[in-house]
């Protein structure tokens, strides 16, 4: 179950991630006033969001992928 949501979550994020590259910048939205606004701008976050995204869906598949291959019994 865990990996299942991990890769959700990652799917979220990377739709987080496309959504912040694709609006226009708003600099006074209060999302976008905070610390990592101001030291990487809207493209910088994007970026990181969207390297988070495709981690935790790796890992959520890789996770998803062993699970199916382990023994009936160990589950």
């Amino acid at each position: 179950m865990r990996w299942f949501a991990l890769t959700v979550i990652g799917l979220f994020a990377l739709y987080g991630a496309w959504h912040m590259h694709v609006t226009p910048l708003a600099p006074d939205a209060p999302e976008r006033t905070g610390w990592l606004f101001q030291q990487f701008g809207q493209q910088g976050v994007a970026v990181g969001m969207l390297l988070m995204a495709i981690v935790f869906i790796l890992v959520g598949l890789i996770g998803l992928l062993r699970l199916g291959r382990r023994p009936k019994a160990i589950r």
